[in-house]
């Protein structure tokens, strides 16, 4: 089995690329947490990786014809995301109900549940589009710093 491939661009040109460099690409689109922002980059990206040349027209037309990749703005992630917090905190409102359910009845007219607040003021980086598969829902991880008030 031969480890180089033809792709046809258009027209009677044929351009040759080896397996390994169409299963990278493969890989790069499919990543959910893609850091490719062009296809440009991804050509450059192969140039270094591999030392292969490939013309921007016919990895356009590969990818897209191919993959159907696009160019897609991703959902902020922040970098610092705790799975565990979150579960926890999905809990709570059944935490609440079985604390109400385990009070006395007879001895409390009524509960009160506190909270507070806080207020934010900063800075978020900027969320670009990145490359990947047209079913793909691409995750940016993004940072923000702010100065906070307690109240």
């Amino acid at each position: 089995m031969s480890s180089l491939i033809k792709i046809r661009v258009g027209g009677n040109r044929n351009t040759v690329l080896s397996k390994k460099v169409l299963v990278f690409i493969e890989q790069q689109l499919k990543n959910p947490q893609p850091t490719i922002t062009s296809y440009v980059e991804l050509q450059q990206l192969i140039q270094y990786t591999f030392g292969e040349t490939i013309n921007y027209k016919t990895l356009y037309g590969y990818c897209n014809r191919v993959f159907k990749s696009k160019l897609k703005v991703s959902r902020k992630s922040h970098y610092k995301k705790d799975e565990q917090a979150i579960e926890s905190l999905k809990k709570l409102p059944s935490l609440l109900l079985n604390i109400r359910d385990s009070l006395n009845n007879d001895e409390f007219d009524s509960v009160n549940i506190y909270c507070q607040d806080e207020s934010r003021f900063g800075l978020i980086t900027k969320q670009k589009r990145v490359l990947t598969l047209k079913v793909i829902k691409p995750i940016g991880k993004y940072k923000c710093s702010y100065q906070y008030i307690w109240l």
